[in-house]
């Protein structure tokens, strides 16, 4: 299965600095990383043939481009076709021919609204027993839990429509294939909105399992990050390419770049909250800085399994549990060696077993070594 991975769109403000270097020729850098992208901007109006050629003349060959079905089509008129949805979508099809005679059309998705399986039914099978599907690569993404049953994928099947696989709060991500492509979106497990979600490599990692499931049942793959704010998609779409284990050596360099920059961010916010809770005097808001509130409260679980083996004005030696740490305040040090820590150190951000020592020592020997951190942040040293 050939697999392409990229985002929901590609113009985004705010990723200049994680991923863009300036607002200019955003384009040009985003296809020269990913391989393919979601043009959302379709979803709310027709596009232009002007836009179109021009996208079909910058993309490289190979590059692919899936696009959002209008609302009109999907919302406005529910797929009934007596008022006039199939007018609407050829007039769609012949906007977006540039992309299909250069052959760097990928799917078509069609969003549906968030209704019932009773409400659309009919309209929708008699709208999808039009469609030509050897053709083009249609794909459904349902917003009610209604359609989720096996009645859905069987409709979905016989006329070789792809399924849109979900990561989302409402839905489940339920892992169907009905025609000859898979299709992921992930938009992210927020609150309000979803998409201001960053996943972690734990989460990204539970994906590999699923997309080797049906890796078998497709011939190429298309997935989408749709959890834009602050340059979460495009971080995580290429940690996703590298989780998979198919991340080429220009995704590799766009996404060391990114992780940098990211752990420079969360370094200068771990600086930022620790000055702020110095003027505080107070133990729990100086750790906090350097942890979040989950960690927090299991280190204070863990505190007392601290063990103190050596403790003067230069050095603090111990263990929690089975686990060493060292504080080498000449030095500016912290040494650790829990996977949690591994994973944390490089953005200088406490695993549950620092914060606990810390919250064990006596008050003023942490306010006196959480100052010297905080103050001199960009010299200390997190080491394995």
């Amino acid at each position: 299965m050939k697999i392409l991975i990229g985002t929901s769109g590609w113009n985004y403000k705010e990723w200049v600095g994680p991923f863009y270097d300036d607002y200019e020729k955003q384009f040009s850098y985003y296809s020269e990383v990913f391989q393919t992208v979601e043009i959302d901007s379709t979803f709310y109006s027709f596009p232009s043939l002007s836009f179109m050629n021009g996208l079909s003349r910058v993309a490289p060959k190979d590059f692919k481009f899936s696009m959002k079905i209008p609302k009109d089509i999907t919302h406005k008129e529910l797929l009934d076709i007596k008022k006039g949805a199939l007018e609407d979508l050829s007039k769609f099809l012949r906007l977006i021919q540039p992309l299909k005679e250069s052959g760097k059309l990928g799917a078509l998705l069609m969003q549906l609204p968030p209704k019932g399986k009773g409400e659309l039914l009919e309209n929708f099978t008699s709208f999808i027993s039009n469609l030509d599907t050897n053709k083009y690569n249609f794909v459904v993404e349902f917003r009610d839990k209604s359609w989720i049953q096996e009645e859905t994928f069987k409709i979905l099947r016989n006329y070789n429509i792809g399924y849109c696989i979900v990561d989302e709060p409402l839905l489940p991500p339920i892992l169907e294939v009905t025609s000859n492509l898979a299709y992921i979106r992930w938009h992210g497990r927020g609150g309000r909105p979803w998409y201001y979600y960053e996943y972690r490599e734990d989460e990204l990692k539970d994906w590999k399992e699923k997309i080797d499931n049906i890796k078998d049942k497709a011939e190429v793959l298309y997935g989408y990050f749709n959890n834009h704010f602050r340059g979460y998609a495009p971080k995580n779409a290429l940690q996703m390419l590298r989780t998979l284990g198919v991340a080429n050596d220009k995704q590799e360099k766009a996404l060391n770049k990114i992780l940098k920059y990211f752990e420079n961010t969360v370094i200068e916010e771990t600086k930022n909250k620790g000055l702020s809770a110095l003027s505080s005097g107070n133990v729990n808001e100086m750790v906090l800085a350097f942890t979040d509130k989950k960690r927090f409260e299991r280190a204070k679980e863990e505190k007392s399994s601290v063990e103190i083996l050596e403790m003067n004005e230069n050095r603090i030696r111990g263990k929690v549990k089975e686990y060493d740490f060292e504080i080498r305040i000449d030095e500016r040090k912290i040494i650790h060696n829990c996977e949690d820590w591994k994973k944390r150190a490089s953005s200088k951000q406490f695993c549950k077993h620092i914060a606990s020592v810390f919250l064990y020592l006596p008050e003023e020997t942490s306010k006196n070594v959480l100052k010297e951190v905080i103050t001199n942040l960009d010299e200390w040293v997190f080491e394995l």
